[in-house]
C-alpha cells in the first residue's frame, strides 16, 4: 500500500522552500527600490540638481521596488494557503474495509477525480509563480538601462499585439470591439504612432458596412410596403436605427415609413367609411354593414370608426330585414317556378333564423300548405 503522507510531506516541504524564497526575494525588492530611490534622491541633492524628473525618478524607484515586494508577498500567501489544504484525503470506506462497496467505489472515484484536478490547478498556478518568479529575477540582474531597454522592448510588443488585434477586429466589422480597444490603447500609449490611421479605417469601414445594410434595409422595406406589409416594414426599419444608432439615414427611413404606414392607414379609413356612406344611401344594407365591422376591427381608434360604431345597431338591424326579404323573395320565385320542396327548406330556414320578423310569421301561417304542396310534388 502507497504511503501518500510521503508525498504530503515532500509536497508541504517544497511549499515552505517556495514561500521562503517569495518572502527573501520580497524583501530584497522592497530593500532595494527603496535604497535605489534614496540613491538617486541623495546625489540629486549633492549636485544641486533636483528637479522635478529626478524626483519622479527617485519616487518610481521606491513605489516599484515595494509594489514589486508586496506582490511576491501577497503569491507567499497564496502558496502557503495552498500548501495548509491538500488537494483530497483518503475515503473512510477505504480505510474501514478490504474490499470497497460500489458506492464506496463511486466515492473513490470521485475524490480521486477532484485530487487529480486540483493538483492539475495546484501545478498550473506553481508554473504561473515560477514563470513570474523566472521574470522578477533576470529583471533584478539587469542594470537599469537593461531593464528600460526590456521594458520598452514589451510595450513595443503589447503595441504590435493590439494593432493587429484592432486590425482584426475592423476586418471582421466588429466594429465596437475595434472602438473599445483604439480606446484602450489611447488611454495606455497616448503615443502609439499607428492609432490615427486605424481610426480613420475604422470610421471609413464603419460607413461603408451602414451604407451597405441602409440600402439593404431600406429595399427590404420599400417591398413590404409595396405589399402593404406596413407593421413588417416598420419593425426592420426599427431594428436597423436601434443597430446604427448614429446613422442619419436609419433614422430618416424610420420617419418615412411610419409616414408611409399613416398616409396608407388614412386612405384605407377614408375609403372603408365612403363604402359604408354610400351603401347606406342605396339601402344596400348588408355591404354597409360588412364595411362599417372591417372600419371598426382594423381602425378601431380613428374618427371613422367611431361614427360607423354609433350606427352600428340601425345597420345590422336594417342588414337583417334586407337578408330576410332576400329569402323570401327567393321562396316566392321557388313557389311560382313550382319547386315547392326547396322553398319549404327556405322557409323553415328563415322561420328558425329569425323567428320575430314579419316574413317568419307569414311563412309559419303558409308552411301547412307548402308542405303539402311539396308531398304532392314528391308523389307525382
Amino acid at each position: 500500500m502507497v504511503d501518500h503522507s510521503l508525498f504530503d510531506g515532500r509536497a508541504t516541504q517544497q511549499g515552505e522552500l517556495l514561500v521562503t524564497s517569495l518572502n527573501v526575494m520580497a524583501a530584497i525588492s522592497a530593500g532595494v527600490g527603496t535604497l535605489a530611490g534614496a540613491g538617486v534622491l541623495s546625489q540629486a541633492a549633492l549636485t544641486e540638481s533636483l528637479h522635478l524628473d529626478v524626483l519622479l525618478q527617485g519616487v518610481i524607484w521606491i513605489l516599484g521596488g515595494w509594489v514589486t515586494g508586496c506582490a511576491l508577498w501577497a503569491i507567499s500567501w497564496i502558496v502557503r494557503t495552498l500548501a495548509r489544504h491538500p488537494s483530497g484525503e483518503a475515503s473512510p470506506a477505504a480505510q474501514s474495509s478490504g474490499v470497497p462497496r460500489l458506492d464506496d467505489l463511486a466515492m473513490l472515484t470521485a475524490a480521486e477525480s477532484d485530487r487529480k484536478d486540483g493538483a492539475e490547478r495546484d501545478r498550473a498556478l506553481l508554473q504561473r509563480i515560477a514563470d513570474e518568479l523566472a521574470g522578477l529575477r533576470e529583471d533584478m540582474s539587469l542594470s537599469p538601462p537593461q531593464r528600460a531597454a526590456r521594458a520598452e522592448n514589451r510595450r513595443q510588443e503589447q503595441l504590435t499585439q493590439s494593432l493587429r488585434e484592432i486590425e482584426s477586429a475592423i476586418g471582421a466589422g466588429q466594429f465596437v470591439l475595434a472602438q473599445e480597444r483604439l480606446a484602450h490603447l489611447s488611454r495606455a500609449m497616448p503615443e502609439a504612432p499607428d492609432a490615427a490611421g486605424l481610426r480613420v479605417r475604422l470610421a471609413e469601414a464603419r460607413a461603408t458596412t451602414e451604407a451597405q445594410r441602409v440600402a439593404k434595409t431600406h429595399a427590404t422595406v420599400d417591398e413590404l410596403m409595396s405589399m402593404a406589409a406596413f407593421d413588417k416594414a416598420i419593425a426592420e426599419a426599427e431594428d436597423l436605427a436601434r443597430q446604427l444608432p448614429d446613422s442619419v439615414q436609419a433614422a430618416e427611413l424610420v420617419e418615412r415609413t411610419r409616414r408611409e404606414a399613416d398616409t396608407f392607414a388614412r386612405q384605407q379609413r377614408q375609403k372603408l367609411y365612403l363604402q359604408v356612406t354610400r351603401a347606406t344611401e342605396m339601402h344596400h344594407w348588408r355591404a354597409a354593414l360588412e364595411a362599417a365591422r372591417q372600419l371598426a376591427r382594423l381602425y378601431a381608434a380613428s374618427a371613422e370608426a367611431d361614427e360607423v360604431v354609433a350606427q352600428m345597431e340601425l345597420l345590422t338591424e336594417n342588414a337583417r330585414i334586407e337578408e330576410v326579404r332576400d329569402r323570401r323573395d327567393r321562396i316566392n320565385d321557388m313557389i311560382q317556378r313550382r319547386r315547392y320542396r326547396l322553398a319549404v327548406e327556405l322557409a323553415e330556414d328563415v322561420i328558425a333564423h329569425y323567428p320575430d320578423t314579419q316574413a317568419a310569421k307569414e311563412l309559419t301561417e303558409q308552411m301547412d300548405r307548402l308542405r303539402e304542396l311539396a308531398a304532392k310534388d314528391k308523389s307525382s
